[in-house]
Order: structure tokens, then sequence, then C-alpha cells
């Protein structure tokens, strides 16, 4: 089992789902993590005619979904319970 993704891997499965489909996405979306920003993507990127959307660092607001998922995860499903003991936890 693998633990990490880098940059050939990301372009495997890139390749995988544009077999499936059969067309490849119009933009990739993605963070500056170095899987995603790596020579290997923006080559394939540039080979298939997709294009980058990169989200700039520290700025939520162009990907709320996963910028937003760990407060939200915390505030509505582990905010809800309150435990008196250890034992009750």
């Amino acid at each position: 089992m693998a633990y990490s993704i880098d940059a050939d891997a990301t372009v495997g499965v890139l390749d995988k789902i544009v077999a499936e489909r059969g067309t490849h996405p119009e933009f990739i979306r993605c963070d500056n993590a170095p899987e995603l920003t790596a020579a290997a993507l923006r080559d394939w990127c540039r080979f298939t005619g997709a294009g980058t959307a990169y989200i700039d660092p520290g700025s939520p607001w162009q990907n709320p979904w996963v910028e937003s998922y760990p407060s939200r995860m915390r505030d509505e499903l582990l905010a809800i319970e309150q435990f008196d003991t250890l034992l009750e936890a």
C-alpha cells in the first residue's frame, strides 16, 4: 500500500482516466504540492492540451471545498457529542 504519490504516478492515473473516458480534462485544478507542480505533470498537460489552474498558496477561496473540510469536520461532526467521562467516550 502506497502512502504517497509522486508526479509520475499522478500522470499514470491521469492516463488511465483519459483511457477510460476517451478525452482529457479541459483544466486540472491543483495546489502547489510537489507532485502537482512537477515537470512531468506540466509536460502531460502540454502534450494533451489540458490547461492548469493553480491554487495560490494561502487562498482557500480558490478551492473552498478542500480548504474548509477540516474546520467543517471539526465543527459539524466532532464537536457534536459531549462526553463527561472517558468511559462515556
